[in-house]
């Protein structure tokens, strides 16, 4: 296995996702491998499924400094969690853009409780 097939195979490796002889090969490499041997290590300390988990609080900037430092350093390896997350950063503004017009047709007198009620309820449609 070379080393950029390590790198394509990692992301499949995590998920569970190569067949057994892939993850033989993944296993072995990266002992002898010392670039890719800190690759794994780095995919070690954070999944794609705990990334996902703690995105929001990442996004609100409320991780503690350790989590987010992972944060960063998965990002750093991979991809596929770079371009979830520019696309949740998108979907997000363009969210705001789009209720923006709705929630400038309350009145000031709507209370934010009633307001929360009312989209909880429609989440559950």
């Amino acid at each position: 296995m070379t080393c950029e097939e390590f790198q394509q195979a990692l992301h499949d490796y995590f998920m569970g996702l190569l067949p057994s002889e892939r993850r033989d090969e993944v296993d072995a490499h990266h002992p002898g491998c010392e670039d890719c041997g800190k690759l794994m290590k780095l995919a070690q300390e954070m999944t794609c499924k705990e990334f996902t988990e703690f995105l929001n609080d990442y996004i609100d900037g409320v991780l503690d400094p350790e989590r987010q430092s992972k944060f960063g350093r998965h990002l750093s390896i991979c991809p596929d969690c770079t371009a979830y997350l520019q696309s949740y950063r998108a979907t997000m503004s363009m969210s705001v853009w789009a209720l923006k017009d709705a929630m400038a047709e309350l009145p000031d007198s709507m209370p934010p409780e009633l307001v929360r009620a009312i989209l909880d309820a429609r989440k559950k449609d």
